[in-house]
């Protein structure tokens, strides 16, 4: 199954890619309180490599672009699907220029404009709420098409066909969460799903007839990495800036 899809124009758009922000130069990761530098060379080549996105906001000083998402297992087996869509897609649809998109995820917030004197307390809130969140499997299968609201990009997905219950539940704490520091919740009616290609304007329409081979694709792909497309789920990212935060769930 494949649809097309748009986000309604009471939405922003997600960590998935979708108006992704510019990271403010900070350098710290902090995973599970540890901290460590990251490369420089690294952040300048995600920098560089916008491919049309937009900010969803302005760059404040103090400001930082924020999200929660599920990193996907098994991430070169993804890339390698982002790779095979790709081609399909510049052989098939060439009035348009899509792209691979890196760090293959499933968003669960948008992104957020975070102050930075609002991170500890926040960082310590997400702890302990996802603490009270047992392990989860989820699956993959169907192919969909995203814009965002402004119809500048449009995305390549793969959509979440079960589990998408416990991301729900998930989602609805972490927007009681964000309620708290006045931050916007994740869309009333998400879709859960990894992006791996986009490419700038409204291509909807360009991509009808070719649905059928990107489904194709996907599902040969999954049929040769069946554990790529059904895992389980015992952690979020929990990303501000570049610090990094994984948000344990509880394995017991």
């Amino acid at each position: 199954m494949h649809k097309l899809v748009e986000y309604s124009d009471s939405d922003d758009e997600s960590a998935d890619e979708k108006q992704r922000v510019d990271f403010t130069p900070e350098e710290l990761i902090v995973v599970d309180g540890q901290e460590s530098k990251k490369d420089q060379a690294s952040e300048a080549g995600e920098l560089d490599s916008h491919q049309g996105r937009i900010r969803s906001f302005p760059h404040e000083r103090g400001n930082w672009a924020s999200y929660v998402c599920i990193p996907v297992p098994y991430s070169d087996d993804f890339e390698e699907l982002s790779a095979s869509l790709t081609e399909i897609l510049r052989a098939s649809c060439t009035q348009h220029s899509f792209h691979a998109i890196p760090s293959p995820h499933i968003s669960l917030t948008r992104t957020l404009k975070l102050r930075h004197h609002w991170l500890a307390d926040l960082t310590q809130g997400l702890l302990q709420m996802c603490s009270l969140y047992k392990q989860f499997y989820i699956s993959l299968r169907d192919v969909q098409v995203y814009t965002n609201d402004e119809k500048s990009r449009t995305f390549i997905s793969v959509k979440v066909v079960s589990g998408d219950d416990h991301l729900t539940s998930i989602v609805h704490k972490l927007n009681s969460l964000l309620t708290e520091y006045n931050l916007p919740p994740f869309y009333q009616e998400a879709s859960f799903h990894v992006s791996l290609c986009s490419c700038v304007h409204d291509a909807r329409v360009a991509l009808t007839p070719v649905m059928s081979k990107l489904q194709n694709a996907v599902d040969e792909w999954i049929r040769d990495n069946p554990e790529c497309a059904f895992f389980s789920v015992n952690k979020l990212l929990w990303k501000a800036g570049n610090k990094e935060t994984w948000l344990s769930l509880d394995v017991s």
